[in-house]
């Protein structure tokens, strides 16, 4: 897989562009409670499962993507940062 290295304000973190998704995830561990956006969003997974999980904002520089970006927070993502189809 493609994965490259990035950054979420000043950590540095592993991140996967994953053309299949339709959003930003980030690892829930890696988001100050200070950026939490006091919304969630309920997530389709590949096995049909539904989750929700809480959004956070989040300033990231990437390859694939950089700025000031809305993102879902879930606990144990195959990397730090995946960045999905998003306009």
């Amino acid at each position: 897989m493609p994965v490259a290295e990035g950054k979420i304000f000043v950590m540095t973190v592993k991140v996967l562009r994953d053309t299949g998704c339709s959003t930003v995830v980030v690892r829930r561990s890696l988001v100050p409670h200070s950026c939490l956006a006091g919304e969630t969003v309920v997530c389709g997974l590949i096995d049909g499962t539904l989750r929700q999980n809480p959004v956070a904002r989040l300033t990231v520089d990437t390859p694939h993507l950089k700025g000031t970006v809305k993102a879902t927070c879930t606990n144990n993502p195959l990397y730090d940062l995946i960045v999905g189809n998003i306009p």
